[in-house]
């Protein structure tokens, strides 16, 4: 849903297991995804999507909610007296209860330095940290769960002209494998990343003092960062620091992840989320005691594509299924030279990695995803803050033998439109 939009949760009827006139509704759909909404103890019936088929009943299954709610933009626009009247129904229990945990209460997985995809090695050492970006930014998203991205920049002038250029200690310096200035880079991203439907990205822009001279005060290189954005993403996908904000301020609450899918949000630094940056290898332990002693939200890592990686943090949304998923698989990364692995034996290529619900490591059962989205883990323990309530299950096309099933959380299930075929779950 859009922030535009903000109503807590899905628009229109939410199905509710105690209502007898959604029961009936829902007993004329079992041509669609009922099967896969239900949320009794009880065998799947046959359920088949087509190609190209409306999904009947794709919301989210959680406490009954009103039908109605103000657009974002409304309650900006009327006040506090707005937002203290929601708030104020939202603690006594009514319709603004949402399922998904607000966005300070999870943790997520980001990555250090985006945009590194090469090193400047001498006869015995190289200048930049191991290990490197293997994949572009919207593959690191989208492919192995990272939920904020890190670009380096600055600004030169070519031909005369300001230019938002990436790189470390100067242009291009750490690689320009993706791109050479930001424009470079969010483009990919938004012509690329299919996450972005369901969930928004985090993006940290850290401004280098490698620039020119006048444009080191944020007065002067703000309106060339501004610029940058709005020349590639909508104006109402945006957010900077004070809007979000002000919309904390006028909800009463921070957002969930549903309520910001498609939005880009970019913060100077994350004076509303804290990180936690690893620009050398660390291990499950270091991050977990960050999280849990520290209170740390976002983690910036290098070693996005391990395995461990995906344990410590919400699920990718969408949660992807895919019947012909392997149960893990090797995956490769760019590398270009020479380094070694960290202590735990991570590598900056060849790490084998088990299904996590991204597009490249698709879970192979839905019953799994679901689990996922309840915050179990593959060890069986569940953590609410690795939870993914109101997250996506994104199916492929295929045959599921799924058995007995009971859904314990909210998720929105649907086929997943960029693979033609049936989904059928018996």
């Amino acid at each position: 849903m859009s922030i535009d939009e903000l109503a807590m949760g899905s628009q229109g009827s939410t199905y509710s297991p105690t209502n007898p006139t959604h029961l009936r509704s829902a007993a004329r759909g079992l041509t669609g995804v009922l099967a896969l909404l239900a949320i009794f103890s009880a065998a799947f019936p046959v359920c088949s999507l087509a190609d190209g088929e409306a999904v009947a009943l794709p919301q989210t299954i959680a406490q009954p909610r009103a039908t109605e709610q103000p657009s974002f933009r409304a309650m900006l626009a009327t006040g506090a007296n707005v937002a203290a009247d929601l708030l104020r129904r939202s603690r006594s229990g009514g319709a603004l209860v949402a399922s998904a945990e607000p966005i300070n209460l999870l943790a997520f997985k980001g990555t250090h330095n985006s945009y590194v995809c090469d090193g400047e090695c001498g006869v015995f050492t190289c200048d930049l940290d191991s290990p490197l970006m293997g994949h572009p930014p919207y593959q690191q998203i989208d492919d192995f769960g990272a939920y904020e991205i890190e670009l380096d920049w600055s600004v030169k002038r070519v031909n005369g002209m300001p230019q938002a250029l990436v790189g470390h200690d100067g242009p291009g310096h750490g690689g320009t494998c993706w791109g050479r200035s930001l424009q470079d880079y969010l483009i990919d991203i938004r012509d690329h990343c299919r996450a972005l439907a369901y969930r928004p990205l985090f993006i940290f822009f850290e401004k280098k003092p490698w620039g020119e001279s006048d444009y080191q005060d944020v007065s002067a290189w703000q309106p060339i960062l501004d610029d940058v954005l709005g020349s590639v993403f909508q104006s109402q996908t945006l957010m900077n620091s004070e809007q979000f904000r002000s919309l904390v301020d006028q909800i009463g609450r921070y957002p969930t992840m549903p309520e910001l899918a498609g939005k880009i949000i970019t913060f100077g630094e994350f004076d509303e989320l804290t990180a936690a940056v690893h620009d050398q290898c660390t291990d499950l332990a270091t991050v977990l005691k960050e999280r849990d002693d520290d209170g740390k939200n976002i983690f910036r890592l290098d070693q996005y594509m391990t395995d461990w990686t995906f344990q410590f943090g919400v699920p990718p949304n969408p949660i992807m299924v895919d019947v012909a998923s392997p149960e893990s698989q090797v995956v490769s990364g760019l590398s270009n030279w020479d380094i070694p692995q960290c202590p735990n034996g991570d590598a900056p290529t060849g790490n084998i990695v088990r299904q996590q619900g991204t597009f490249l490591l698709p879970y192979s059962q839905v019953s799994r995803a679901v689990d996922r989205a309840a915050g179990i883990m593959h060890s069986g323990a569940r953590d609410p803050r690795t939870a993914g309530y109101g997250w996506t299950v994104l199916i492929r096309a295929g045959t599921y033998a799924e058995g007995r099933q009971v859904l314990s959380v909210p998720v929105k299930l649907d086929r997943d439109p960029a693979t033609p075929g049936r989904v059928t779950i018996r």
